[in-house]
């Protein structure tokens, strides 16, 4: 009540407080970030509020962004400190529990877009972009793998080398073939 009434969106603290306690909201009302229409009553701010209706910042991460351009990317939407998605990013604990073999969640991270909400950790956002990777390996992919002898994290990098060696969407197929063929000679991809 003191936070709306200190920034204008209420009238009264005692008046929001009172109303919550009659419709029995009081223990109900949701932390977070709200964007409140200008205008509203004390009756909608302590709906919006009780009902959770927090702010949701649009994070696009695009296909072949780096852990580093996300912490910045978070920072920048102050969500949560450069600093923090990269210490996180790189905890062996962190890591073990989302059961990645690797030194960091490079590679891991889904390009999409995401919301996130203002107080969410470090951990809940890297590891919801990890989910949403695992959601997107297909069967197929990961019968693949194993087909080519080949780890899930050795796929995944490859598959981000070709990325970045290629100019265009067009050239990956060719590029990936040439470092198959690479592979199966035990040469170096040269990349």
């Amino acid at each position: 009540a003191e936070i709306l009434d200190e920034a204008g969106v209420i009238r009264s603290r005692v008046g929001f407080v009172l109303l919550a306690l009659a419709r029995g909201s009081f223990r109900s009302l949701k932390a977070g970030e709200y964007q409140i229409p200008a205008g509203s009553n004390t009756v909608r701010v302590l709906e919006q509020i009780a009902g959770g209706q927090v702010l949701q910042h649009m994070v696009v991460f695009p296909e072949g962004s780096t852990l580093a351009e996300l912490a910045r990317l978070l920072q920048t939407e102050r969500l949560v400190s450069a600093e923090d998605i990269l210490r996180v990013g790189k905890d062996p604990v962190f890591l073990k529990n989302l059961d990645i073999q690797a030194d960091s969640v490079e590679g891991y991270l889904f390009p999409d877009t995401y919301q996130f909400v203002k107080g969410m950790t470090p951990e809940e956002i890297l590891a919801r972009m990890v989910a949403r990777m695992r959601e997107k390996i297909s069967p197929e992919l990961l019968a693949e793998a194993r087909a080519r002898d080949v780890s899930l994290h050795q796929m995944l990098t490859l598959a981000s080398i070709i990325e970045k060696e290629a100019v265009e969407t067009s050239e990956m197929p060719i590029i990936s073939a040439v470092f198959w063929n690479r592979i199966r000679r035990d040469m170096p991809l040269q990349a």
